[in-house]
Parts: C-alpha cells; structure tokens; sequence
C-alpha cells in the first residue's frame, strides 16, 4: 500500500515539485517526467553533482530546498535568502558550506533548518529572527564551537540537536523553549545551560545529557516531573587510553554519581541510555527497584560503565524488550544480580526481553542463569520458574574470556537466533533445541556444536578449531569461511539435504542476515 501511496503522491506534486541534476541542464527547471516547465516551483531537490545554486529569485512560491550529502555544494550567496523569504523547509545536511550568510534571518517563515555534518564554524546573530522555526539539527557539526545568544529568542523550537559538535558553552535560556519535546547534546557550561532548567520543559520526550562529568549536582530531582520523557540519554566523555577511562579521583566520582542520582527520570520513560559512566555503582534509580522507579522501560543500552561490577537487576523489570551491556571493563561474572526477582509469583525473570546483547566484555569469564532461588536446585520444582520466555535473539561479541554459555540456555524456548564473536576460551555450542540459527566468528577454541536440532543455516567464520557436529539433524545451509578443519565438519554433517558453501581469503559469502528477519 505504501509503494501506491507514494506514486499517488508524485502524481499530485509533478507540477510542483523538481529534484535537479546537473546532466539535464538543459531543462533545468522542467520535470524531468513529462519535460514540461514548472511555473510555480514549490518544491526543489539537488543532487550531489551540483556545486552551486542556480538562480532562483523568480520562483517565489518556492517552500523547500532539499541538498543531502552534496560534498560539492561550499557556499551560498549572502543576498540569496533576500530573495527567498517564503521557504518553510531548508535542508543542506552534509554538503560542505562552511558559512551561513546573515541573510538567513530573512527567513522568517522558516520551520525547519537542518545543517547536520556540514563545515559551519558558527551561525549568524539573525538566527533569532527565524520566529517560525521549530526544527534546528546542528548534528555532527564538527567545527561549530558556539551558539549565538540569539538563539534563545526562538520559543517555537519543537527539537534541536547539539550532538557530536564541539561546542564550548550552551547558552542559558532553553527553559524558555516551552514547545520543546526532542533536545540532544544539551550539557552544562560556565554562565551557561544548567541542569535545573529541564525542570521548566513540560513537553519534552526525548532528552540526551552529555558531558556530565563536568555538571554541578543539585538538590532538585529535575526530570522527576517530565511525565512526557520517553527517552533518556546520559553521557560522561571518556578517554580511549585505559588511563584515560579511569582518570577520576574519588571525589570527582562522588560528584559525577550525585549528578545521576538527581537525574532520576519520570516513570514515562521507555528508553535509557547510560553511555561513560565512570561510577562504581549505576544510579540508585535502575540498581534499586527499577521496576517501581521505571515501570515502563522497554529498551536500556549501558555503553562503557568501565567501573561497575555488579549489572542492575533488568530481569525485574516488566516492559523490557532490549538489553545491551557493552564496554564494561569491571565485569568478570554475570549471575542471579541481573536476572534480579522476576516478576510476579511464580516470578518470570525478563518477561518480555527480546533481545539481548553482551558487546566488548573484555573481562567476562562466566556467565549463569541460575536465579539464586532454592527451587533451581531441584528437578521437579513445582511451581516452575519462566525464564527469559520471549528472547529471540542473543548477541555475544568480542568476549575473549568467556569459556562456556549458561547450561540453562537450553530453557529458553524461544531464542531462534544466535551471533558469538571474538569468544577465544569458549570450546563448544551445545544443547540449544530452538535455535535456529547460528553464526560463529573469530572464536579461536570452539571445536563442537551439538545438539541443536532446529538448527537450519550455520554461518562460520575464522574459527580454526572448528571440526565437531553432532545431531544437526534440520541442518539446511552451511557457510564456512577461512575455517581450517572444514572438511572435519564436514564429514560430520548429515549426508543429504544440506547446502556446504566454503570459501577461503576472507571472501564473504553469507547471506545478508535481514533475509533471516
């Protein structure tokens, strides 16, 4: 339905609408379709071969000029938004102009303004004319270093984007944005943005904090009342060094985790994400009772937590669909912590989890399902514990010491999919009758799979121990690359029905893993 909807939708704006390039010079503003002219040009896209804007003073009904990822686009004239007053809609994301010109202020109809990856090194002081502006994206903006105060005269902005800029100080002024529901790259700065004044923005849903190692903590709990947050990100900067990731001293440390604990969000919230936190212990909010103090989260990403031992309890919490743990440098063993209580009674432990993901665990040598209850110690307990019961897909990645995958894995009768790579002590995959589908990479140890009988397509890679199978009796596709003892596997391969592809040198011949999905 949506291929019929947009050809209905091109049919509609032929006549008003053009993408140029510069092979139809000849026809410059025609539609290319038909080659008939388009006298009232509303819409205009321009493709990555043009360098320069033509003229457009006469097309006066024009509303939005589209230029995506146009390297060869440098600069525009500083009289051109003279001529241009009514446009709606400017986009000119990753070309590589590197001023814009005062005369954007001209633009005072102007609802969105996207200069993301673009070279600007500053924008003019008549940014605070644009009084119609909703939408700001300075994403990726590498050489901005400031905002003009200016800035903070636009009330109608719905959503700005500060993110992976090099930016120096944020003005003060955002509680003013009362309209505001999306603000990302926000952090605090001397005479600056403070923290307090999230507490005055009443609409805002999806928030990301960065640079908290240098925030100042508060005694007010300034997210407690965004009943509208649906998505939280919270961000220290870290060093790539080892030294450099750990360069707190401890009085920094107490500082940086007071600054989390006043950050606890409202229980609207339905995606975290904790990216270099250098504290010893995650927030008070998602160690303790996160099922009462986030009820609703269905998504949590905890991304180089480098001094955290222990993982919050995630199994007890009721919506979540998605865990990752990358990068947590103090984690050597996972257990009973993250499955947590479960919920209800008899307790399910990650009721509704889908995905999860473990992703440069450096330091992981053991991992265990094993709840700590007294009834998982007997056989026939009665009533039964439910264990990860929707889990489809699990993700192991570059976790060298991990030697073996929890036993009660082969409970979880859901989880069809599996990716373990860069796991160097682990020997075998065993015992996993749902899975069915499996890729192995770069796991210098792992000898045998057995015993995964729904198994249908296996996908190895540089795994020269490589040379078990045993009871891979739905076995459909196999693709091995650069694995050494192929002909070994091989032979222990059902005789009939099974497709071997094997190539060597690094050649990539596996499927693209979204047939699968």
């Amino acid at each position: 339905m949506h291929d019929l909807l947009r050809s209905l939708g091109q049919h509609l704006t032929k006549d008003h609408s053009l993408f140029m390039n510069v092979k139809h010079d000849h026809s410059l503003f025609m539609n290319v379709e038909n080659n008939r002219a388009v006298p009232n040009l509303r819409r205009l896209g321009i493709s990555s071969v043009v360098e320069e804007l033509p003229a457009l003073e006469e097309h006066k009904s024009l509303r939005t000029l589209l230029l995506f990822d146009n390297k060869n686009f440098k600069s525009v004239h500083d009289d051109i938004f003279r001529k241009l007053q009514h446009i709606r809609v400017l986009v000119l994301r990753g070309t590589s102009i590197q001023n814009i010109p005062e005369s954007v202020g001209n633009l005072v109809l102007l609802r969105l303004l996207d200069l993301s990856y673009t070279k600007i090194n500053k924008l003019p002081e008549s940014i605070g004319n644009l009084i119609s502006l909703e939408y700001l994206s300075l994403l990726g903006c590498c050489e901005l270093h400031s905002l003009p105060a200016t800035l903070m005269r636009l009330s109608n902005i719905s959503f700005l984007e500060l993110d992976q800029i090099a930016l120096h100080h944020v003005p003060k002024g955002i509680a003013k944005f009362q309209l505001l529901y999306n603000l990302r790259g926000v952090f605090e700065s001397e005479n600056g943005f403070k923290l307090d004044e999230l507490r005055w923005l009443p609409n805002i849903q999806r928030l990301w904090i960065n640079k908290l190692e240098k925030a100042t903590p508060g005694d007010e709990l300034v997210l407690k009342n965004s009943h509208n947050l649906r998505e939280l990100g919270l961000q220290c900067i870290m060093g790539v060094t080892t030294h450099d990731r750990t360069r707190y001293e401890a009085n920094e440390l107490e500082r940086i985790q007071q600054v989390y604990a006043m950050l606890i969000p409202a229980p609207s919230l339905e995606y975290i994400f904790l990216l270099g936190f250098p504290g010893t212990m995650f927030p008070e909010w998602l160690r303790l009772e996160p099922e009462l103090n986030i009820p609703s989260l269905h998504h949590i990403e905890l991304d180089d937590c480098i001094s955290c031992s222990e993982v919050p309890p995630a199994g007890q919490m009721p919506q979540l669909q998605a865990l990752k743990i990358q990068g947590a440098d103090a984690v050597e063993t996972i257990g009973a912590e993250l499955l947590g209580k479960g919920v209800g009674s008899p307790p399910v432990f990650f009721p509704k989890l889908e995905l999860l993901r473990f992703i440069r665990m450096w330091n992981l040598q053991s991992w265990s399902l094993k709840t700590g209850n007294p009834c998982d110690n007997m056989e026939h307990n009665s009533p039964q514990l439910s264990l990860m019961p929707e889990l489809m897909r699990l993700l192991l990645v570059d976790c060298p010491r991990l030697k073996a995958l929890p036993a009660d894995l082969s409970k979880i009768v859901n989880l069809k999919r599996i990716h373990i790579e860069g796991a160097h002590k682990l020997e075998e995959v065993v015992d996993l009758p749902a899975v069915v589908w499996l890729k192995v990479k770069n796991n210098g140890c792992l000898r045998r799979i057995s015993n995964l009988c729904k198994l249908q397509d296996l996908l190895a890679q540089d795994c020269p121990m490589l040379d078990h199978a045993e009871n891979l009796c739905w076995l459909k596709r196999v693709y091995m690359i650069d694995c050494l003892r192929t002909k070994e596997f091989r032979n222990c391969l059902p005789g009939e029905g099974v497709l071997v592809h094997v190539t060597t040198d690094g050649h990539n011949i596996f499927p693209a893993e979204t047939v699968y999905n």
